[in-house]
């Protein structure tokens, strides 16, 4: 597991007066410098990729699973490095248009321009053929319904043109923004390579 910058042991631990927000202050210090948290974030997770194919005899998959800033993470990573060939995305699915355009959001999910050319649906749809299965509530207050259906609709037509429609699926619970580890791991549904 990563330990993503600004979080848990990578926290801001030297600066004086910092943000509310963990991530805040290293977003911010990021952007001064012409880059952005998430790609330091991506930066990191194509390190890791290095280690695990260096230094790991490897006789299966790699695959990303996170929640919320790392189910985006998680998708972000699938459509960029091919290393990957799994996906779970948790409580972080839908249109930029319905989230970070219209709501609070983190800092650190923001990359200046993005929207001029992708929405997020388009995003997940670069990660085709490989597996993803996304996890979202109905009411999830930062991630609505309909912002999911269509991100969903866009990802799945995407998969379908690349003759992999099987290899998406979408899980919908019911108890908010959280990591649904019951439809992620059991029952006849669950993700197969």
């Amino acid at each position: 597991c990563l330990e993503q910058r600004a979080l848990g042991e990578r926290a801001e631990k030297s600066q004086q007066s910092v943000a509310d927000h963990p991530c805040q202050d290293a977003a911010m210090r990021s952007l001064i410098l012409g880059r952005t948290l998430m790609g330091e974030r991506l930066y990191d997770v194509g390190i890791g990729l290095d280690f695990i194919k260096n230094y790991q005899t490897l006789n299966g998959h790699i695959g990303v699973v996170g929640n919320s800033l790392g189910g985006t993470l998680s998708v972000y990573s699938a459509a960029l490095f091919p290393n990957i060939s799994f996906c779970i995305a948790s409580s972080c699915f839908a249109s930029f248009d319905t989230t970070l355009l219209s709501r609070y959001h983190c800092t650190d999910l923001y990359i200046p321009n993005i929207r001029t050319y992708f929405e997020f649906g388009d995003i997940a749809g670069l990660a085709s053929p490989k597996k993803m299965l996304i996890l979202q509530a109905v009411n999830d207050p930062m991630f609505p319904l309909v912002g999911l259906r269509n991100a969903y609709k866009t990802t799945k037509t995407i998969y379908k043109s690349m003759g992999c429609a099987d290899h998406i699926r979408l899980e919908i619970a019911q108890r908010g923004h959280r990591f649904y580890n019951e439809l992620a791991t059991i029952g006849k549904n669950a993700l197969r390579f």
